[in-house]
C-alpha cells in the first residue's frame, strides 16, 4: 500500500493542488513577515529571513498527522521581536514621537514633572501598547489564514488515496473470484450478460472492473432511466449518449462519474 507521501509526490490533480497550496502558503507567510518586520535569531543574528525560515509551512506541516505542529508555532511566536522596518517598528516610532510631543507640551506648560505629567506619559505608553497588541493579533490571524488551505488540500489528497486503494481492492476481489480455465479442462459456456457499456442511450450496462474505474473522475447526474441502488462499477449510458460509472468511493464521494474532457 502506497504511503501518503507517494500520493503527494504524484501527478494526480489533488497532489498538484496540494503542492500549489503549500507554495502559496509559503509566499503569504514570507509577505506577512516582511510587512510586520518580525525577526528571529539565526546564524547571522536577528533577521526577517530567519523568521520566514522558521515558519516555513514545508517544515511545520506534518503529512503523517495531516496538521501543523501548533505547539511549535506558539513557542516560536513567543521568540519574535521586531526590527527597524515594518508595521511593528512604525507603531513603536509613532509611540515614541507621541511621548516626545507630550513631554514637550508639558515643559512648555511648566509641568514637566509631577503626577499630571506621569499620568499623560502613561496614557501614551498604554495607547502604544494597545496598538502593538492589536497588530500582533492581526499578524497571527493572517498566519493562520495562510496555513489553512494546506489542510483542505491535504484532505483532498487523502480522499484520492482512499478512492484509488478502494478501486484496487475491488479489482483484486474480482480477480480472486474469476474461474481459472485451462486448455485441458472442459469449459462451460458462460451465461450471457449485459455488455459493460450498452450501445443504446438511456440504457444500463454491466459492471466495470475496478482498475478501469479510475479514469471516470467527473462527478455528475446522468439523465434518463438511471438505475436505482446501483452496484459499485455499474455502467449506464445517459440520454445524451454519455457513458457513466457508479463509484462508491469516488474522489468526490459516492455517485455517478464520467470521463473528464
Amino acid at each position: 500500500m502506497a504511503s501518503i507521501q507517494d500520493y503527494i509526490s504524484g501527478s494526480g490533480a489533488a497532489a498538484i493542488a496540494y503542492r500549489n497550496a503549500l507554495n502559496q502558503s509559503k509566499d503569504t507567510v514570507n509577505t506577512l513577515f516582511r510587512s510586520y518586520g518580525w525577526n528571529m535569531p539565526g546564524a547571522n543574528g536577528y533577521s526577517v529571513e530567519s523568521a520566514q525560515g522558521a515558519f516555513d509551512p514545508n517544515k511545520l506541516f506534518d503529512v503523517n498527522t495531516g496538521g501543523l505542529d501548533l505547539d511549535k508555532v506558539k513557542a516560536m511566536a513567543g521568540e519574535l521581536s521586531y526590527g527597524g522596518k515594518g508595521v511593528m517598528a512604525d507603531i513603536a516610532r509613532g509611540g515614541g514621537a507621541a511621548e516626545a510631543d507630550v513631554a514637550l507640551g508639558l515643559r512648555e506648560a511648566g509641568i514637566a514633572r509631577g503626577g499630571l505629567a506621569e499620568q499623560r506619559r502613561r496614557l501614551v505608553e498604554a495607547q502604544t501598547g494597545k496598538e502593538m497588541t492589536g497588530a500582533k493579533e492581526q499578524f497571527l490571524a493572517g498566519l493562520a489564514g495562510a496555513y489553512a488551505p494546506i489542510g483542505t488540500a491535504y484532505q483532498d489528497v487523502l480522499a484520492e488515496k482512499v478512492a484509488a486503494e478502494a478501486d484496487t481492492e475491488g479489482s483484486s476481489a474480482e480477480a480472486d473470484t474469476t474461474p481459472n480455465y485451462t486448455d485441458t479442462a472442459p469449459v462451460t459456456p458462460p451465461i450471457p450478460v449485459a455488455p459493460i457499456f450498452p450501445a443504446a442511450a438511456n440504457t444500463a450496462g454491466g459492471v466495470l472492473p475496478g482498475p478501469s474505474r479510475g479514469s471516470y473522475t467527473v462527478k455528475g447526474n446522468p439523465t434518463g432511466n438511471v438505475p436505482r441502488n446501483p452496484k459499485p462499477g455499474q455502467t449506464f449510458k445517459g440520454r445524451g449518449g454519455v457513458s457513466w460509472v457508479y463509484r462508491e468511493r469516488g474522489p468526490k464521494g459516492a455517485g455517478w462519474y464520467k470521463k473528464g474532457a
